[in-house]
């Protein structure tokens, strides 16, 4: 299903609203400083996956 341009912008407003409601905090990092992730999601992509990853049990 292919959202257009006006559907993308009421989820995002919802989703900014649903977290102001809750205890969650949303920052930014660039991708040079979080390497691993970016690694995660580059393989991910590239064998077209998608999903939940699990980090439990993982060191910080």
């Amino acid at each position: 299903m292919e959202l257009s341009g006006r559907n993308k912008e009421q989820i995002t407003i919802l989703s900014f609203e649903l977290l102001a409601l809750s205890s969650l905090e949303v920052v930014w990092i660039p991708r040079d400083s979080d390497k691993s992730a970016h690694a995660l999601a580059s393989w991910a992509f590239r064998l077209k996956l998608s999903g939940k990853v699990s980090f439990t049990g993982s060191s910080p």
